[in-house]
């Protein structure tokens, strides 16, 4: 999804090469007016996400520890900096922590599976360039996973900021001219509006003769 979102916002920025004056080398950092906005369907995240599945993460909590797989996102529907979905979750070499007689212990659990309805609030740090999503599931509708390990993932999840960096957006380099334009974005903010997702980047435009 990441590579979409670079793709986009780049081939939308390389429009401001036109605007480079003739100085060997330019540097250009984006007022706000200047900011690429990239308005993603709800339709292409279906899309991208169905691509991205299964995908894993290592998770780790007071009482549980392992690893979980989103199997698929189902149902997605987004609002405004929210989403709900229908998440088919598997949980992978999980261990129950415990406290016995003030020796902590771990207990193997194994292998659970859990669906679930979430809502997921999204906060953007700038600074940081963190994209923080924080799942509540609704555990009154689950179809799956009721027991205790199915239970102690529910609650490794629920309400826990789970980050996504957006740094790695890969500069647009080509070649104009005998020079060489370089067009680097910045993320600036990330919105969820009901049916889209809404990206601003600002971009900073350089350029150098080719040697």
């Amino acid at each position: 999804m990441k590579r979409f979102f670079a793709l986009a916002a780049l081939v939308l920025g390389a429009a401001f090469c036109l605007g480079l004056s003739s100085t060997p080398t330019v540097a250009a950092p984006a007022k706000a007016q200047e900011h690429i906005l990239i308005s993603l369907p709800e339709s292409v995240l279906v899309k991208a996400i169905a691509a991205a599945t299964p995908f894993s993460f290592d998770v780790a909590s007071d009482m549980l520890h392992g690893a979980i797989t989103v199997r698929g996102v189902h149902d997605l529907r987004l609002g405004n900096n929210q989403l709900q979905a229908r998440l088919d979750l598997a949980g992978n070499n999980l261990e129950a922590v415990a406290d016995l007689a003030g020796q902590r212990i771990k207990m193997r659990v194994g292998d659970v599976a859990l669906t679930a309805n979430v809502l997921a609030e999204l906060r953007f740090d700038g600074k940081r360039q963190i994209l923080y999503v924080r799942p509540t599931i609704d555990q009154s509708k689950n179809a799956g996973g009721n027991d205790d390990a199915g239970n102690g993932l529910i609650m490794l999840l629920n309400g826990r900021e789970f980050p996504i960096n957006m740094q790695d957006i890969k500069p647009f380099i080509a070649e104009v001219g005998g020079k060489i334009l370089i067009i680097a974005t910045t993320v600036v903010d990330v919105r969820a509006l009901p049916q889209k997702l809404e990206l601003s980047l600002a971009p900073e435009i350089s350029s150098r003769t080719r040697k």
